[in-house]
């Protein structure tokens, strides 16, 4: 059942990207990686925090478990797990804002949802993974469990692939069986991108209408609230509440479909209002409205299916960036590198230009690149957990499950565990230096895919680990997750025996071929000749290679036939060596050439200001008042002013400004990364005006 569970959970999940894709930035890969780490890290986080109030409260209260987890069902349980489910977009906005503020309402509502669905099938998979000896073939699916409350049923393949938002394990009235199997809605993927949506429109507004968000949050709360609440009998003074909240509830689905299509519209429109302003990441003859797709299909076409991943990666990386200038404070090096790499496609228009590129990429890996004791130990890992959650997970297959469920299926799967746990903890040192590499400013995927995988990979990590270690203790196959009352009902039916099943299923998020190396761009690439073939051919830009966004060389042999690039390596070379330099000039001397995040902003001024050729052979001062000595032995310190949230006074910033020049003798060096177009113009003019007045008798460079 769970190949069944997850096929409906992914179908979902690209129904709605591609009804998106008009509006959104982020890829359909990206939305699946978020429905694994809704699966492995928002499921498993929220039963350890249901399990730690339930068990927390009893404790401190002395108040019947039982009593506790049956009143936290419908009131903490269902607020816990919506707030978890939304979290990793808040935690962005709060820890990462200048990455987040590159998601537009799309984005949000589509990684909602996908964290939503990966929650949902966590749920059904551990409440109905081992039911399927006992499933019964109805029209539309599989039915595993019925009683007089209802029934369980889970889609076919035809059903998923065929039916509008499938339900992985969807409730409907007994016998009630229709074409489909879902009489249900994906409920968490409602409520999680219904709250997403809200926290995009609170981060991105900065009127009193950003309250609205909240709303968001409040309704799935509530909904989710009231469906725990149905589930039991609902008291009699407050039936007439719950009615009115299961009616709203009701319209939610089709609801959130009308507000996908609206939040596209916004999105649309305030990005045809940003390109009108930021024209050079047109292409020749697009409009700013982006009505008219005839110059991009002219380049997606050129050579297919090569030029046409490459166009399609341009547009969601030029959303990306004009999201940021819309959210009010731009990115103006994401900008440039966007009209870069639009001058580059422009180029390679001609069909010509892709063939010797298609050829390198379009090819069979060598299976050599897959001959490593990784590889090999990934397949001895994965073959018991699809022996028992997929090969036997059926009714004619169910012999499969019943064998494995003594004891040595049980040490079988063990083995499995304890291979996968070395597999994931090999991956944990590579994802966490690539994602503290990131700098600022790249393209959102960039940090959010790692961030993606790192979190799925720790959880996973961490919940499996213990799993295994009670197996190999209690030594019995019948051992429940939870062996008494537990505060994530599933959790009832989920035997040990699944839960390293489950666990050892990660390792499909990081296959052999996905042996993680990190590119000198910050990004993980997978170690396979196809994608190494597609790193030497397609490269870099230069300009994007910080943000990770990869362009054909075709654009830069498009006046030859022979389709033959310049080399490879150099766009990551220079990436490398300006890395290289940055974390030369961000080692504090103050702090014991301690490199933090402020000191790393002010190199990246220093290092961008020395390519302009404003400055020449910056280093770093050792006195902790200036940040930089130049080859001329002037000294200068870098100042940021910010917009958001009323940061920025005018007044306060001149005062900062000539401070430094007239008391500590020192230039101005000024990042304006994180003002608004409105403040850095007023700034601009404030400096231009003290300066002309002889108030500021030093340098002052503006960067970028």
């Amino acid at each position: 059942m769970v190949l069944l569970m997850t096929v409906a959970a992914v179908c979902c999940v690209l129904q709605l990207g591609v009804l998106g894709s008009w509006g959104r930035s982020v890829r359909l890969t990206t939305l699946l990686l978020a429905l694994g780490f809704g699966v492995y890290a928002c499921g498993i986080v929220a039963v350890v925090l249901q399990i730690a109030w339930t068990r927390g409260l009893s404790t401190v209260t002395g108040w019947s478990l039982f009593d506790v987890v049956a009143v936290a069902a419908y009131t903490v349980d269902p607020v816990i797990e919506e707030v978890v489910k939304v979290a990793p977009l808040v935690v962005l906005a709060w820890r990462w804002p200048r990455t987040h503020r590159q998601l537009g309402l799309t984005d949000h509502l589509l990684l909602g949802a996908a964290l939503g669905v990966g929650f949902e099938l966590f749920e059904a998979a551990l409440r109905f993974s081992t039911l399927g000896a006992l499933a019964m073939s109805v029209p539309g699916g599989y039915l595993v469990r019925a009683n007089l409350a209802g029934s369980i049923t889970v889609p076919s393949l035809w059903t998923s692939l065929t039916t509008w938002q499938p339900v992985p394990a969807a409730f409907q009235d007994l016998f009630a069986f229709g074409s489909s199997a879902g009489g249900d809605s994906v409920q968490h993927l409602v409520w999680t991108a219904l709250a997403a949506v809200g926290v995009g429109w609170f981060v991105r507004r900065r009127d009193a209408l950003r309250w609205l968000g909240v709303l968001g949050l409040v309704l799935a709360c509530l909904d989710h609230m009231n469906y725990n609440l149905r589930t039991g009998s609902v008291p009699g003074w407050i039936e007439w509440l719950s009615d009115l909240v299961a009616w709203v509830g009701r319209l939610l689905p089709g609801a959130l479909v009308l507000l996908l299509v609206l939040v596209v519209a916004y999105d649309r429109v305030r990005q045809a209002r940003v390109r009108g302003i930021e024209r050079g990441v047109l292409l020749p003859g697009e409009p700013p409205t982006g009505l008219d797709p005839r110059p991009l299909l002219a380049v997606a076409r050129a050579g297919v299916p090569v030029s046409t991943y490459v166009t399609w990666r341009f547009v969601l990386a030029r959303r990306a960036a004009l999201f940021a200038v819309d959210a009010g404070v731009g990115e103006p090096r994401l900008v440039d590198a966007v009209v870069d790499v639009a001058g580059r496609l422009d180029r390679a228009r001609s069909a010509p230009a892709w063939v010797a590129v298609r050829a390198k990429v379009l090819r069979w890996p060598d299976p050599r690149a897959l001959a490593s004791w990784q590889s090999v130990l990934w397949v001895l890992a994965v073959v018991p957990a699809l022996a028992y959650l997929v090969a036997g997970g059926f009714p004619a297959t169910r012999g499969i499950q019943q064998a494995m469920r003594g004891t040595t299926g049980l040490w079988l799967l063990v083995g499995a565990g304890v291979a996968a746990t070395i597999l994931l903890g090999l991956q944990l040192r590579p994802l966490a230096r690539a994602t503290g590499a990131v700098a600022d400013p790249s393209i959102h995927e960039t940090r959010g895919r790692l961030q993606l995988r790192l979190g799925t990979a720790c959880a996973g990590l961490a919940a499996g680990a213990a799993t295994v270690l009670v197996g190999v203790l209690q030594r019995d196959p019948g051992q429940r997750v939870v062996s008494n009352l537990h505060a994530l009902d599933a959790l009832g039916d989920a035997l040990l025996i699944l839960g390293i099943a489950l666990f050892v299923a990660s390792l499909f998020l990081y296959p052999p071929v996905g042996l993680m190396v990190v590119a000198s761009t910050g990004e993980l690439v997978l170690v396979s000749t196809v994608t190494s073939a597609f790193l030497t051919a397609a490269g870099a830009s230069a300009a994007l290679a910080g943000a990770g966004v990869m362009l054909n060389e075709a654009s830069s042999s498009s006046g030859s036939n022979s389709g033959s690039g310049s080399g490879s390596g150099s766009a990551g070379d220079a990436a490398a060596a300006r890395a290289r330099r940055i974390d030369e000039l961000a080692g504090d001397p103050a702090h014991g050439g301690k490199i933090t995040d402020a000191s790393r902003a002010e190199a990246e001024v220093g290092v961008g200001l020395e390519e302009s050729g404003a400055v020449r052979g910056l280093r770093r001062s050792a006195n902790e008042a200036e940040e930089f000595i130049d080859d001329a032995g002037r000294a200068w310190d870098v100042k940021a002013f910010h917009s958001e949230r009323g940061r920025f006074n005018l007044d306060a910033a001149m005062r900062k400004i000539s401070q430094e020049m007239n008391w500590s003798n020192e230039n101005i060096m000024l990042d304006t990364r994180n003002l608004s177009p409105s403040d850095l113009s007023s700034l601009r003019e404030a400096v231009e005006a003290a300066t002309a007045r002889g108030e500021l008798p030093l340098r002052v460079l503006w960067w970028p």
